[in-house]
């Protein structure tokens, strides 16, 4: 089970069930007070899911009739609900021999706000596929202790294998917020699930089926009917047909050996009896209504069954007369009826017999069939005004009636379910119950002569339904195919089977029965049923054996079943190739044969479908064939030895010909054909190939063809064509073979051998290039010099002496190859249709000349129909021009203009199959053209009478002229209340448009082609209208709807306070209506925008005495048109719709007996609804219903027989009859004026028709211009493939070259594998050397410490000493003390410091002291300088390791910037990044940080860092400040704890805002408010100082330029640079550049750069250093911009550009600074330094070393800097 099921079996489930009812809450109710009054309202019982499940089931599921084979209930009481998984099965229940089980989803699925829970069949997935069972069940919710309170959902479902689960996605929700929350019913995470399950017996085998591939043929063993659209009427009828078997015999029984599907109805009908028999799919019916002459159109609208059934009986009769199956369908289907009058006081009766095919019983009135049929039979008593006029006897009273004499063995009943209702103008259905039974005795209803002998009793047979109203509906049967068999539905395409209870009471009509809710009113009435039976078919109990008997194979027609069957082959074979297509393709195989037959250009017209014409052999060959075995096929077929014959490939050259190629050669004999194709012709769709015969055999027979395209080969094939002048054809010849060298004059005898020319006689050869490219060809030259090559074309000629040459162009011919191919190229073959298609107009296919112009060509067009050329007019298919307009001749235009769309683009190609159209014309093509063509509709003498007149006006005619041109044409104007002057106007959509003034006309005739208008007489009342108080209004019809407008409109007078019936009765004399069809009109008043229509009432006075007139109101006649097919019901005809030729098979051709019956009919009761039919809109329709409103006494007594002597006693007939007989000539009159209509409908869809053919044509010739431009497609096509090819072994060896760099780039990769695990070895490496280091320094540090507080303990001894030796030089001389021991040399010691107790006792005594603890200080002295000088070793000794590794990983870095991704290059920064965000050379570059120690720490962790300061003389008092320990984060609590971390970039300074990341600007700033800043400042101040005293020459250099320390410090900083980078091929720098930022460590001389400014972003990025040999500055080439600078590291010269000039000077400064550093020029004067021992320099040296080392850190802060500007500035003024 998928948990994203929704639901489980499929999708439609969720939409059903996922807005289920409301589930029910439990309602708290007070316990029941039996005392209460009885007036109280009872309350709801609570219902138990544990003892009240049966009251559950009965009132949540749906009542059914269908047999219960068991209930069952089961609890499943869920512990732990909170721990179930995502997906819980239930415990098995068993029901209706079922397993069944709960499938839940408690968090939800799909969806995650409700609990899912679903019911499902156990073993339907994995049991039988066929396994089903119905079920309706419920699900309930409850609280374990508590039954009452639960919440439920049910439903009803077919469980199979394909939908084995169905129930609720959203069970109940998990909002604990919802009342009805799951919560609710949760007790310590506990809940029971309650499962009610119904299992139902399926009786049909389709309950609750959901016809997802429905199988009818296997469920039924019947197939249904395809429906074209609205053919469901036509399916329902033929299925009850086919199962008359007795009718589907007859229908075999008609020979049809001879006829077509299409035009034949009987065979027609055969066929779809057959495959009704015999296919396991539903059968379509598009060649039967194509029998019928119905088109896709006529498919979609719905007929009425009954009238249907008639004219297909009476085609059928027709077919069947002289056959085995003659008075089949009388037989069958024909009963016989007697009409009678019998008088009742006198022994008189008048009778007639008629036969009758089926029998129309009324539905209104009658509860059930018995009731129609004595209703239909009851007499009618004619008395009184109406009594009957008896022969012989007079009027005398009467009754009359009908009664059967027979009843046929199949009987079709009609209930009249449709009627026209008089009241409301329209066509009702009649929706009543009308009870049907299965069996019904009809012997009741016939004569007392009637043959008696065998029962007549009937049995139900069939039952057509309709489901709907007027405004549409479905048809559908049920039929019960065998006497003891069931009853199964017939749906179109579905059949089902059906149940008693589906055949009759579902089809009664109706109340149904009444569902709340669902089915009825909300008044609480039942809603009326809108499916119910409308045919009924019922066969002789007697017969029906007879009539039932199977049909066997021997009573189908064996000519039917072998072409059924070769039909379902062939189209199993089209089936199959369809399928197999790609592996078969098509070869054109060429021979001399067809190139002598070709008398145009190239080798020959390759198009598949002149195969045959062009002596061209096409196969449909396989693919996978080898050409070897390919090649025995065809010379078996033609009748050669597979060696007496070699195949060459023919292919499109680029000048877009067709010539050979090369020979297939023999080792290609076991490729395949496509093979062969892909190799030599990849760009041809086809294989073409042209069939060499061999000429030459050696002696044992062998065929020996000469070696031709290939380098060695000296040969060439040369085909040669032959032109004849006198006759002005071009044909082939045959081949030869000539040598490359060969001189073309040398083949000159061949040629006048091979056409038949005299020795002597002098030729002209040319070689044919291309279509319009045909050059004569030097005979001095070679072959090869002339470039021709295998498959060229010679034409040859001979020369014509000037004599031939005259008489050739007086005949109008060409002299040359070259000038007659050059006319043949504008040569084109054009078809002639008639616009106007009959006898004595053809098409035509004539040569013509794209040269030629219009008067040629219609000169050729008469010449070949017999006609004056100038009454011929031709009209260019190609622009859409209305075809009523009068067409412009050619004027100026060739035929290669006009048809330039039948010209493939670019030219060269000819035009297949152009096309023009051409008329007949009454007159000259020129007095029409000169000429307005006029369509008059004239309205006289009323608006009913209409005359339509085509006129042929001069352009500058007017209204006098237009009247004149009328009369001419015998129109006359003579109404009785016409003024005889005429009124020009037109209509636009019904309504009045406008009057022409003769102006108008004027200016309508001279600017358009064609115009068309209304005329009618003036009337007399607007001659006398009242200018000041009369107005017009402007008049139109309409039927129902003001849109739906028909009629003439027109204008009408509106005279004040004119009474409303004289204004209806001048109304209805300008439309020319009678009284009757005037009565049925209904006057509106229409708004000018149409939505607001007033009905006008005819009690009111005037017109507008209930509305106001405004202006561009007008009047609406509501009425029926009776002027196109729709009669006045709405209702269409079908035997008046289908008079045109190509149906009068279905429709025209009734037997003269069935014409007798319809004449019979006409007097008859019966004739009355018989005509019944179906609109286009869905409405039904009875001419003969109209009578059936009249009483039963008007209607019946029409129906006396009249004999002669009746007909000669007029006045002997009563008024009643006299009424009837003029309704029935009314009746008739309104049939007549439809006839006239639907032929004038006939006429226009001819019209039509005729359009419709000329598109059909005009798409025809657009199909042969189309394949024209498909074979210049196919020659781009051919080149684009060509350039794909190109393009394609581009892409493999650029595929070649990917691989081979990928390879590349895996060696690379690994190659920068092994330089990380190098960078991670080093980098463990030096973290151990540095914390090793650190450790080291902190140690020696801490001596240091604990030294210099012996030093000042010492020296405060000394001085002690000093002291008291000064008072004691006094009194003994003293002997002076050697220089050596002076105190400014003097180094304090490691020893403990000694404290003088007692004053000196003697002199020599302290004398000896001190001199013990001189050189005791002086050994503590040297041992504290070896250990000093020891650390700057180290430290030296790391700093040379340091740059090493670093110029190493900086090449490792290079390498990786060269051949590593962007991706790789991403990977690394990340990798960098966790290697603690720095670049290899930035970590080495601070590896003698003593900080560097602290970033192992944890982050954002403050630390706290102490340090100690050597006192100094000189500086007693800032020593003071810093004699004790510092305590960092105490002294920059301003600026925050100190946090020691990570940076990315190989900068001087940790801290982003430290003093030297700021530029001179905030230096400013920082100053007055950094105290650290200005100690660091000071610091490097005293450095820079100090150093420049080890260096004159620089302090000399700097005394000049007082801006260095700015420029070394802004350098320092960094400053934003341009950089240019490498050329991407060869070496050197590119012109392209990038900036980034730049800054100097001045003491290593490294140079870095980034693209990131350090410190402004918190993000990392990668940091690039170099080191600086020297530098070049470049010329200046802008002066906008500052010059480069070239600097020259050990890898590579790097060239930068400042961003402005003060930023330049700074950075030379500051490179002349560096560089100058490491120049022996530069190294300080021993001699300088005069009170300075070299011994002191050196140690001078080493502390400025040590300095500098620490400077060249990037991990110290402004405190430290601060200590450290302090402690070496003191430093040095002692050393200095």
């Amino acid at each position: 089970m998928d948990e994203r099921q929704i639901p489980l079996s499929g999708v439609q489930q969720e939409e059903e069930l996922i807005d289920q009812p409301t589930p029910i809450e439990p309602v708290a109710l007070n316990s029941e007070d039996l005392d209460k009054p009885m007036t109280e309202v009872e309350p709801v019982p609570l219902l138990s899911v544990i003892d009240d499940f049966e009251q559950i089931a009965n009132k949540e599921m749906s009542p059914i009739e269908e047999e219960v084979i068991e209930t069952k209930v089961d609890h499943w009481t869920v512990p732990s609900w909170s721990q179930l998984n995502a997906r819980t099965v239930g415990p098995v229940i068993k029901a209706g021999g079922h397993d069944w089980h709960i499938l839940m989803f408690p968090k939800g699925n799909n969806q995650s706000d409700y609990a899912s829970i679903y019911l499902e069949l156990t073993n339907a997935k994995s049991g039988n596929a066929d396994e089903y069972a119905c079920a309706q069940f419920v699900v309930l919710l409850s609280k374990p202790s508590d039954p009452t309170s639960y919440i439920l959902h049910s439903a009803q479902h077919r469980f199979t294998s394909d939908e084995s689960d169905w129930g609720f996605t959203r069970f109940i929700t998990l909002d604990s917020a919802n009342d009805s929350s799951l919560e609710k019913y949760l007790e310590d995470d506990s809940i029971r699930i309650t499962t009610i399950i119904r299992v139902v017996k399926d009786a049909t085998g389709i309950l609750w089926h959901n016809f997802v591939n429905y199988d009818s043929k296997k469920v039924t063993g019947y197939v249904g009917l395809q429906n074209q659209g609205a053919t469901c009427y036509m399916n329902s009828l033929f299925q009850s047909l086919y199962f008359t078997n007795s009718f589907r015999k007859a229908v075999y029984q008609i020979p049809t050996e001879n006829d077509e599907p299409v035009k034949s109805v009987a065979l027609a009908l055969q066929r779809v009896f057959y495959n009704l028999q015999f296919m396991n799919t539903a059968v379509g019916t598009t060649e039967l209504t194509k029998s019928f002459g119905w088109d896709s159109f006529e498919a979609f609208r719905q007929h009425d069954v009954q009238e249907f059934n008639r004219v297909l009986q009476d085609n059928l009769e027709i077919k069947m007369k002289n056959t085995p199956a003659e008075d089949a369908i009388k037989n069958l289907f024909v009963g016989r009826m007697k009409s009678y009058i019998k008088c009742i006081d006198v022994n008189f009766e008048s009778s007639r017999s008629e036969d009758y095919y089926d029998i129309q019983l009324n539905v209104k009135g009658c509860k059930n069939l018995e009731d129609s049929f004595k209703d239909y039979i009851t007499e009618e008593t004619l008395e009184g005004d109406n009594k009957y006029m008896a022969e012989g006897y007079g009027l005398q009273d009467a009754k009359k009636g009908v009664i059967f004499e027979s009843f046929p063995p199949v009987l079709h009943l009609q209930l009249k379910r449709f009627e026209y209702d008089m009241m409301r103008d329209m066509m009702v259905k009649i929706n009543d119950r009308h009870e049907f039974p299965t069996e019904i005795d009809l012997e009741p209803y016939l004569s007392e002569n009637a043959d008696k002998s065998q029962e007549h009793k009937y049995v139900l047979h069939g039952v057509l339904v309709h489901s709907g109203d007027l405004s549409g509906g479905h048809y559908f049967a049920f039929v019960k195919p065998e006497k003891d068999g069931k009853w199964f539905k017939f749906d179109d395409d579905r059949v089902v089977p059906a149940t008693i209870k589906e055949v009759l009471e579902e089809n009664f009509g109706g109340e149904q029965m009444g569902v709340p809710g669902i089915n009825m009113r909300p008044n609480g009435r039942p809603m009326n049923r809108f499916t119910n039976a409308y045919m009924l078919v019922y066969i002789r109990e007697c017969m029906l054996d007879n009539v039932l008997a199977p049909v066997t194979a021997e009573d189908i027609p064996r000519h039917l079943v072998e072409r059924i069957e070769t039909e379902t082959r062939i189209r199993e074979q089209k089936r199959k190739e369809k399928e197999e297509q790609h592996l078969y393709m098509k070869t054109l195989i060429a021979s001399d044969e067809t190139f002598k037959s070709n008398h145009g250009f190239d080798f020959a017209n390759f198009d598949e479908k002149d195969a045959a014409e062009n002596r061209i052999m096409a196969l449909r060959v396989r693919k996978d064939q080898t050409f070897g075995s390919f090649k025995e096929d065809l010379a078996h077929s033609i009748g050669l030895r597979p060696t007496d014959f070699r195949l060459w490939l023919m292919v499109n050259r680029q000048n877009r010909t067709v010539r050979i190629d090369i020979p297939i050669p023999e080792e290609e004999y076991e490729s395949t054909l496509d093979e062969v194709r892909l190799k030599y012709a990849t760009n041809q769709p086809a294989l073409r190939l042209y069939l060499e015969r061999c000429d030459l055999y050696d002696e044992e027979g062998k065929a020996l063809f000469p070696v031709t395209n290939t380098t060695a080969s000296a040969g060439i094939l040369i085909f040669i064509k032959h032109f004849k002048p006198e006759l002005q054809l071009i044909h082939g010849v045959g081949h030869l073979y000539v040598g490359k060298d060969a001189k073309v004059h040398s083949i000159l005898g061949a040629l006048r051998e091979m056409i038949g020319f005299s020795e002597d006689e002098e030729i002209l050869i040319y070689e044919e290039i291309k279509a319009n490219m045909i050059d004569p060809v030097d005979f001095n030259l070679t072959f090869a010099q002339a470039e021709l090559q295998d498959g060229d074309i010679l034409c040859v000629q001979k020369k014509l002496t000037p004599e031939e040459e005259s008489i050739v162009i007086a005949a109008g011919g060409l002299t040359t190859v070259d000038s007659f191919m050059g006319y043949e190229l504008g040569k084109v073959s054009v078809f002639f249709s008639p616009l106007v298609p009959d006898e004595d107009s053809p098409e035509l296919r004539l040569i013509l000349h794209k040269s030629m112009g219009y008067e040629d060509i219609a000169v050729r067009v008469a010449r070949e129909l017999n006609v004056d050329s100038d009454k011929i007019r031709l009209i260019n298919p190609y622009i859409q021009t209305n075809n009523r307009a009068t067409l412009k001749r050619f004027a100026g235009m060739n035929l290669g203009k006009i048809l330039q769309t039948a010209y493939a683009p670019g030219g060269g190609a000819l035009a297949q199959k152009a096309r023009l159209i051409y008329e007949k014309l009454d007159v000259s093509l020129e007095e029409i053209e000169s000429k307005c063509s006029v369509q008059v509709t004239v309205c006289t003498p009323t608006l009913k009478d209409l005359q339509i007149v085509e006129l042929l006006l001069p352009k500058d005619s007017g209204i006098v002229d237009l009247k004149e041109a009328l009369v001419a044409k015998g129109v006359r104007f003579e109404s009785k209340t016409g003024t005889r002057d005429l009124r020009i106007f037109d209509e636009v959509n019904g309504k009045f448009d406008k009057e022409y003034t003769d102006k108008l006309w004027r200016e309508a005739v001279s600017a358009r082609p064609f115009v068309k208008v209304y005329a009618e007489e003036i009337p007399e009342d607007e001659a006398d209208m009242d200018p000041n108080n009369d107005a017009f209004i402007n008049v139109f019809h309409f039927q129902r709807s003001p849109s739906r407008t028909h009629s003439v409109p027109f204008k009408f007078v509106l005279k004040k306070d004119e009474l409303l019936v004289d204004t209806l009765k001048r109304l209805q004399a300008r439309t020319g209506l009678d009284d009757k069809e005037w009565s049925k009109v209904k006057i509106n008043i229409v708004a000018e925008d149409e939505e607001t229509t007033t009905l006008i009432s005819e009690e009111d006075d005037t017109l507008f005495s209930t509305y106001t007139h405004k202006s561009g109101d007008m009047i609406g006649l509501d009425h029926i048109d009776k002027a196109t097919k729709i009669d006045k019901t709405g209702a269409i005809f079908i035997r008046d719709t289908k008079q045109r030729t190509s149906t009068h098979s279905m429709f025209n051709s009734i037997s003269p007996n069935r014409q007798r019956h319809i004449e019979t009919l006409s007097d008859s009761e019966d004739f009355t609804g018989s005509y019944t039919s179906y609109s286009s809109s869905g409405e039904y329709s009875s001419v003969g219903d109209v009578l059936n409103n009249a009483s039963n006494r008007d209607k019946k007594a029409f129906f006396k027989p009249l004999s002669v002597n009746e007909g000669n006693t007029d006045s002997q007939f009563s008024h009643g009859i006299l009424n009837q007989v003029f309704k029935m000539q009314s009746l008739l009159e309104e049939y007549q004026t439809s006839l006239t209509a639907l032929e004038i409908e006939k006429a226009d869809n001819q019209q039509e028709l005729n359009k419709f053919d000329k598109r059909l044509k005009v798409k025809a010739e657009n199909e042969e211009r189309y394949k024209e431009d498909i074979w210049n497609l196919e020659l781009n096509n051919q080149e684009l493939t060509q350039k794909i090819n190109d393009l394609t072994q581009d892409l493999l060896r650029s595929n070649l070259e990917h691989t081979r760099l990928s390879r590349e780039k895996t060696l690379l990769t690994q190659e920068l594998d092994s330089f990380k695990a190098i960078q991670q070895s080093w980098e463990q490496k030096l973290k151990d050397t540095q914390q090793t280091h650190e450790q080291e320094i902190i140690a020696l540090k801490k001596s240091l410490h604990m030294i210099r507080i012996e030093k000042d303990n010492l020296s405060k001894q000394i001085q002690d000493l000093l002291i008291v030796h000064t008072a004691t030089a006094t009194t003994t001389t003293l002997r002076h003390i050697d220089s050596k021991t002076g105190l400014r040399d003097i180094e304090p010691t490691t020893t403990a410091p000694c404290q003088i107790k007692n004053t000196i006792s003697n002199t020599s005594h302290r004398r000896h002291s001190r001199h013990v603890e001189i050189d005791a200080l002086t050994n503590s002295l040297n041992q504290a300088h070896e250990i000093i000088h020891t650390m700057q070793n180290k430290i030296d000794l790391e700093r040379e390791e340091r740059i090493e590794v670093d110029k190493l990983l900086r090449e490792a870095q290079e390498t990786i910037e060269n051949f590593n991704t962007q991706s790789i290059h991403s990977h690394h920064c990340k990798q960098s990044s966790s290697h603690q965000n720095h670049t290899l050379g930035d970590e080495l570059a601070g590896s003698t940080d003593n900080f560097k120690s602290l970033s192992t720490q944890e982050k954002n962790e403050s630390l706290e860092l102490t340090y100690v300061i050597l006192p100094s003389q000189s500086n007693l008092d800032m020593n003071a400040s810093l004699s004790s320990p510092i305590d960092l984060k105490k002294s920059n609590e301003s600026e925050g704890d100190i946090h020691i971390v990570n940076e990315t970039y190989g900068s001087l300074l940790t801290q982003p805002e430290s003093y030297f990341y700021k530029s001179r600007r905030n230096l400013q700033e920082e100053k007055k408010t950094s105290p650290s800043a200005m100690f660091a400042s000071t610091a490097v101040d005293s450095i820079l100082n100090s150093k420049l005293e080890l260096f004159p020459e620089v302090r000399k250099r700097q005394s000049v330029d007082e801006g260095f320390v700015a420029a070394l410090t802004k350098t320092m900083i960094g400053d934003w640079m341009w950089k240019y980078t490498r050329k991407m091929v060869g070496s050197g720098i590119s012109e392209n550049r990038h900036r980034r930022f730049f800054w100097i460590h001045p003491y290593t001389q490294t140079l870095y750069w980034s693209a990131q400014e350090p410190g402004a972003s918190t993000s990392y990025a990668s940091t690039k250093s170099a080191l600086v040999e020297s530098f070049i500055l470049l010329d200046h080439l802008e002066k906008s911009r500052p010059p480069g600078i070239l600097i020259k590291t050990p890898t590579r010269g790097l060239k930068l550009e400042c961003v402005d000039m003060p930023s330049h000077h700074a950075w030379i400064k500051s490179l002349q600074f560096i560089l100058a550093d490491n120049k022996e020029d530069m190294q300080p004067h021993l001699s300088r330094l005069s009170s300075v021992s070299k011994s002191h320099y050196q140690n001078r040296k080493k502390s400025c070393t040590l300095v500098e080392a620490t400077l060249s850190s990037n991990m110290f802060n402004n405190s430290t800097l601060v200590d450290l500007s302090s402690t070496s500035s003191n430093f040095l003024s002692r050393q200095l």
